[in-house]
């Protein structure tokens, strides 16, 4: 057991007592920060996968509908062409609500988190600290004794923590739809691909006559 005089700062156990409750605060303070820096790097990572997205997406809308409804003509005739019309259809509303779901969970990300309602806020987090006055503040700093400042730091590493689960659980739920959005637009184009090089085969064998070009390019008399 340890007495009063064994505690006395110039004592070898009071060295030691010291230490083992500054290298608990020091311990308490690098897990906070490098938790932290996970949270940026997965704000990071969700910045770059919405950049990602938003560009597949802009391409997906811009030059995908044209070339579905140029093969409208192609499923006029029914039997297996319109069954594959019908399908590639379904891929591009398939890749598109991947993508979209990829989006959501991105802002989930990004989004500022605060802590929910009845969760116990410590005094030194940032919206405990915005509701006090200035005064208020420096009397509760100055009033900390070690205790309650390791108390109060581990409430921050708790809250940081469970951010920092909650953002990287939506950044893998991201990347799995980006992953199932841009498999189902590879095969999405590709049907593309071989339905366009059929139309042009089927053009290329049937050229219009003269009759018929110049019955297109005669206009009729008023």
């Amino acid at each position: 057991m340890i007495s009063s005089q064994d505690m006395h700062p110039d004592s070898d156990e009071g060295h030691r007592a010291a230490k083992d409750k500054l290298n608990h605060l020091d311990l308490a303070e690098y897990n906070l920060r490098f938790t932290v820096e996970l949270i940026r790097f997965a704000d990071r990572k969700a910045q770059n996968l919405l950049r990602l997205t938003l560009a597949i997406f802009t391409v997906s809308f811009i030059g995908v509908p044209p070339a579905v409804m140029a093969l409208r003509k192609f499923a006029d005739a029914g039997g297996w062409r319109l069954v594959l019309f019908v399908g590639t259809i379904v891929l591009y509303v398939a890749c598109s609500v991947c993508l979209l779901g990829a989006m959501v969970c991105i802002v989930r990300v990004i989004r500022p988190r605060r802590e929910k309602k009845g969760t116990p806020a410590s005094v030194l987090f940032f919206s405990s600290v915005a509701q006090m006055t200035q005064d208020e503040f420096l009397r509760t700093l100055r009033g900390m004794d070690y205790d309650s400042a390791l108390a109060e730091m581990g409430i921050q590493m708790h809250q940081s923590a469970k951010i920092a689960q909650a953002k990287y659980a939506a950044v893998d739920t991201a990347i799995r739809w980006l992953l199932h959005g841009v498999l189902i637009g590879i095969v999405f184009a590709l049907i593309m691909l071989i339905s366009a090089g059929f139309i042009l085969g089927n053009v290329e064998k049937d050229p219009p006559s003269i009759e018929q070009g110049r019955s297109v390019l005669t206009t009729p008399e008023r």
